[in-house]
């Protein structure tokens, strides 16, 4: 059974089908480029807004990051402190005017929360509770977060617990920077400590569930806020480091184990921080996936409305070929059924005219093929009488043969004899293509019956290929010319010469007929009458022409030499059609 479609079903189903199939496929292409359009729209807008959002919090938090760290420099350059460290921490007044400067920095400041300083063996601290800390750097060198400071002249810290003058350990972020002497040797660390809270607000917007991180320089993770956020900075940050360096920006990402996210992101140009943040896919994608769910109804509706109308399409198209083929299995010579209808004018209608016309046309040929009938039987009765001549013509000319041998004449003998063989060769069974060999045969049978009038003064060379000899070409294609040149070629001559050549190349059969009589007249082609010999000639280029049409044919022209040259092409043909 047949996998063609076309082939299995009918034309109402296939239209129909067909329709379904169109519509469905344009609803669906509809339906998802809505839905990416709306996507994409979506995302474009979320991350545009947030993007403007995080680039107002990140002037926000640089402007404190500036202040923080243009502070550090202004308190580690300060004079009472550079004097204290000096003169060996006995300076007591200088160490009461430094932690009054520096406690006035703190109480000053909404930013920073207090100050720590680290010196080798302190020997004056101050109050557990006091804004301004000195400690020992032996303490310093115990915190986890030494490391990051430890051969960095200034660093931020992320947040950690720091010990607040108004109540206990905060989480603090903070900056610290090296004491350095003029000659550069390090008297100690001086660490500005600022509220996480401060800048966790900086970064909270009116959205509740809403995960932002802010990083440092160097990847450090200094602060965040959100669920998502600490979990994202442990287990995905670092595959994504790579994508942060452009100005600002936004991307999907897809985690392990958790769902898909939008990542938007914010570089800030002075400090080189980045503050970033998170916002679940099917949030920023839920306006347009209710854009996509109405678009899928509407979608489905068109679909019904559009297959009833190509069902009620496809059975009116169909009807005027159903009610054709009714009328074709109805057909009958003997008992004509009604006319089809006329009042359709469009194509049907021409159907139905061409129908009702070859209708007509059969009855008519039916009544001509009965009268070719009755005249075929005539003819064939004709025939078989007619069969009867051709053997009374090779009768009579076997009698005249005799007659010649017994009045001695031999050369007359001879002549009938090849007449005799010519005939038969020319009748041939009624068949129009004969082999090479015979069609030589034939012509070398003409050439002996004119050798007998002119002896030894004619002259015939034939070059025959071999392999030629089993190929077919129209009977009587050669004499005719070799005619043409004994009479007209040698005329008032004693001798001629004749070259026949029959040679295959790439394009068939090539023939080539050469004298060396008087060659054609300049208007040889173009005179009125025919002489006699050229109806042989007229008749093989004819029947060329019909049989095989160009490149095919007959070429006739002067030979350099002298003479004539006809050139013959014929096709390659091994076996009788």
């Amino acid at each position: 059974m047949t996998s063609n479609p076309f082939k299995r079903f009918g034309i109402d189903w296939l239209l129909f089908g067909g329709f379904a199939m169109l519509i469905f496929i344009l609803v669906s292409i509809m339906t998802l480029f809505n839905s990416s359009y709306t996507t994409r729209q979506s995302v474009e807008s979320v991350s545009f807004y947030q993007q403007k959002l995080l680039n107002r919090m990140g002037d926000e938090i640089n402007n404190q990051i500036k202040f923080i760290e243009q502070t550090a420099s202004t308190a580690s350059l300060n004079n009472d402190l550079q004097q204290f460290l000096f003169s060996q921490q006995t300076d007591i007044i200088r160490f009461q005017d430094m932690k009054n400067t520096f406690s006035n920095m703190v109480y000053t400041s909404s930013f920073i929360k207090s100050i720590s300083i680290y010196i080798e063996d302190p020997k004056l601290t101050t109050d557990i509770y006091s804004p301004v800390q000195i400690l020992d750097f032996e303490r310093l060198k115990q915190e986890v977060w030494y490391p990051m400071i430890a051969s960095k002249q200034q660093a931020w810290i992320p947040e950690h617990p720091v010990q607040s003058y108004i109540k206990n350990k905060t989480q603090m972020i903070s900056f610290t920077k090296k004491i350095v002497s003029d000659s550069g040797q390090v008297y100690g660390i001086i660490m500005l400590n600022a509220s996480v809270a401060g800048i966790q607000k900086t970064m909270k917007s009116e959205s509740e569930d809403v995960s932002r991180l802010l990083i440092d320089n160097e990847g450090s993770l200094i602060t965040s806020i959100g669920s998502r956020s600490e979990s994202f900075y442990a287990n995905h940050y670092k595959q994504f480091a790579n994508q942060l360096v452009r100005q600002s920006g936004y991307k999907r990402i897809q985690l392990h184990n958790d769902n898909d996210q939008l990542m938007v992101w914010s570089n800030f140009e002075y400090s080189g921080w980045s503050i970033i943040e998170l916002t679940p896919w099917e949030r920023v994608t839920e306006s347009s996936v209710k854009s996509e769910q109405v678009s899928i109804y509407i979608g489905c509706i068109a679909l019904v409305l559009a297959l009833v109308f190509a069902l009620l399409l496809s059975r009116g198209f169909t009807k005027p070929l159903r009610l054709l083929i009714k009328k074709m299995n109805q057909f009958s010579l003997e008992k004509p059924s009604a006319r089809l209808p006329s009042d359709y004018n469009n194509e049907f209608g021409s159907l139905f005219q061409g129908y009702t016309n070859l209708m007509d046309r059969i009855g008519e040929l039916y009544v001509s093929l009965e009268h070719q009938y009755r005249l075929r039987q005539e003819v064939e009765v004709k025939a078989l009488q007619a069969m009867i001549n051709p053997h009374f013509l090779y009768n009579t000319l076997d009698q005249i043969n005799w007659m010649a041998i017994q009045a001695d004449q031999s050369d007359i003998s001879r002549a009938i004899s090849l007449l005799g063989r010519m005939f038969r060769i020319g009748l041939s069974k009624g068949e129009g293509l004969i082999q090479v060999s015979e069609e030589i045969l034939y012509t070398e049978c003409y050439l002996t019956i004119q050798q007998i009038r002119w002896g030894d003064n004619l002259r015939v060379v034939f070059d025959i290929d071999a392999e030629c000899t089993d190929f077919y070409v129209p009977k009587l294609t050669l004499q005719p010319f070799i005619e043409n040149a004994i009479m007209h070629g040698f005329n008032g001559r004693r001798t001629g010469h004749i070259h026949i050549s029959l040679q295959k190349d790439d394009h068939g059969i090539l023939i080539q007929i050469i004298d060396n009589g008087r060659g054609l007249k300049a208007d040889w082609d173009q005179g009125a009458a025919i002489t006699p010999g050229g109806y042989g000639i007229k008749n093989v280029k004819e029947r060329i022409a019909v049989l095989y049409g160009l490149p095919f044919g007959i070429e006739m022209d002067n030979f350099p030499a002298g003479g004539t040259r006809v050139v013959i092409r014929l096709p390659i043909i091994k076996s009788r059609p």
